[in-house]
């Protein structure tokens, strides 16, 4: 059986000599090895609208253009054919955004998702590791079509194990470009690296300097529709949180431990935040999720995924605080409320006018002037 296949582009054509049972996939690994092409190339043709449509559940079709299936047979292609004298059409390079964004979200958008809507937003996510490196590629996955990825490590042995944006040749590259570089190749996104470190417990009291990065980490945090906190430094995520807070944006908090993980959101307008109950000096900074069990770690990040999902789609949270029990293998849902003392969020809480004011707060609440 000859098949014909065109490079639209150039107009070339080659003719292969195929089995009827030989499959898109198997057509596919033919023209890389004829051709030398770099990359793996799709299809796609023109079908009678009647075999159209009977494959619009199983790919993308624009009237009769239909992106071939993988598990497409050469017999079946040459059967659907509009005209028996179309070719197949193939692209191994210059896949259009649009298509790309087509094939990475068509499927999640039937499941339900507002994929469209979603790539109108913008979230800025603190930390890229073990919980923030699967967040970004799900939110990307998901079509968001802007994430400002913040984070002030590098990549090192341990990390390419368990995060999957990275792989041995990230290692020491810092985290923020080697994850900016991966989404980015997804098409259809923005994916902005800001290397630089949120203030926290460790960070040497110099006043400037942590107002020069108070006011980086704001102006993202003004420019998202959500802030999420994935950082192993828990008095960063407080930071990231009130900034978050200072700006009327959401904020979804995740972290995993030795006993399991947890995840909350929390909302601007409501009394209750990451901060509650909790002075600086009473946390406990020092990566603590590089001990957590791998089915903590894929759950914290699925539940986080969906807090953050739903926020941006403006749905009802019925509850805000999730968590994982490794032991037990449970999962808890609930409604936490806030204390109304917090200095954060309670009655005499942060009510900064301006943002000079906001780090101020930050400064002395981080170092041990405000109680």
């Amino acid at each position: 059986m000859i098949v014909t296949l065109q490079d639209p582009y150039t107009g070339d054509t080659h003719q292969l000599d195929l089995d009827g049972d030989s499959t898109v996939r198997d057509i596919a690994l033919q023209v890389v090895s004829d051709l030398s092409l770099d990359n793996t190339p799709q299809f796609f043709t023109y079908f009678k609208q009647e075999h159209a449509d009977d494959l619009s559940s199983r790919t993308i079709v624009d009237g009769e253009k239909v992106v071939l299936p993988d598990d497409l047979t050469a017999t079946e292609i040459m059967a659907f054919l509009r005209d028996p004298e179309l070719p197949v059409y193939y692209q191994s390079k210059d896949i259009d955004e649009n298509l790309l964004f087509q094939f990475r979200t068509d499927r999640l958008n039937r499941a339900g998702y507002d994929t469209d809507l979603l790539n109108e937003k913008c979230v800025l996510l603190c930390g890229v590791g073990l919980l923030g490196n699967e967040i970004a590629m799900n939110l990307a996955v998901l079509g968001v079509g802007k994430i400002i990825l913040m984070d002030y490590g590098h990549v090192d042995w341990y990390n390419i194990y368990r995060q999957p944006l990275f792989g041995r040749d990230d290692v020491y590259k810092t985290k923020v470009e080697a994850v900016s570089d991966k989404l980015n190749g997804m098409g259809k996104i923005d994916a902005e690296p800001e290397y630089v470190e949120i203030p926290c417990l460790a960070t040497e009291p110099d006043k400037n300097a942590v107002f020069e990065r108070l006011k980086i980490i704001n102006s993202h945090v003004a420019a998202s529709d959500l802030v999420i906190g994935a950082l192993d430094i828990f008095s960063g995520r407080a930071v990231a949180q009130i900034l978050a807070r200072h700006n009327c944006k959401p904020f979804v908090s995740s972290s995993v431990d030795a006993w399991g993980g947890k995840t909350n959101a929390y909302f601007p307008d409501e009394n209750n935040c990451y901060c509650c109950g909790i002075s600086p000096g009473s946390f406990a900074d020092g990566g603590a999720c590089t001990l957590a069990a791998i089915e903590a770690q894929k759950t914290v990040v699925a539940m986080a995924t969906r807090f953050s999902v739903d926020c941006l789609l403006g749905k009802d949270i019925e509850f805000n605080e999730i968590k994982y029990y490794a032991g037990k293998m449970e999962l808890n849902k609930s409604k936490v409320m806030g204390t109304p003392k917090c200095r954060i969020c309670g009655d005499n809480g942060l009510k900064a006018q301006d943002n000079k004011q906001a780090f101020e707060f930050i400064y002395n609440w981080l170092f041990g002037k405000v109680s």
